[in-house]
């Protein structure tokens, strides 16, 4: 992906395939890596991760030089591509850059989850989003 004139890596694979894509995507020091992977179980009954690590703070551990930011996980491409629902804006959450913000993918991984058991195990479709609403 670029963004302006600059290169930007994104991780973008099956969670199994994921622990050897930053050694095969060559240095990354100093680089954004996007990470949009969701660490689902192969069989999609849960994370392989729960509230005290990410898939995106292994990635970060994995290749430290990188500037990790998580991204593109909680919506699907189907919403991306039109992501105005019943006029209103749909959530697409980030995090990263530094420890303390990436940690915030414990709860994005999760949501990407809920995500997908609305969607397939509860047969809601693909067709929603969420959003943040103010009182």
């Amino acid at each position: 992906m670029k963004i302006g004139l600059i290169d930007v890596p994104m991780l973008a694979t099956p969670w199994p395939a994921t622990k050897d894509m930053p050694a095969q995507a060559g240095d990354l020091a100093g680089k954004i890596l996007i990470d949009a992977v969701n660490p689902f179980r192969s069989d999609l009954p849960g994370l392989d991760f729960g509230t005290n690590n990410s898939g995106a703070e292994l990635a970060a551990q994995r290749e430290p030089g990188a500037r990790v930011a998580k991204a593109f996980n909680t919506i699907g491409n189907n919403i991306m591509a039109d992501p105005i629902l019943s006029g209103q804006h749909s959530l697409l959450s980030c995090c990263g850059d530094d420890a303390r913000p990436l940690a915030q993918a414990r709860q994005l991984e999760p949501m990407a989850m809920l995500r997908v058991s609305l969607a397939f195990r509860m047969r809601r479709g693909r067709e929603f989003a969420c959003q943040v609403i103010r009182r």
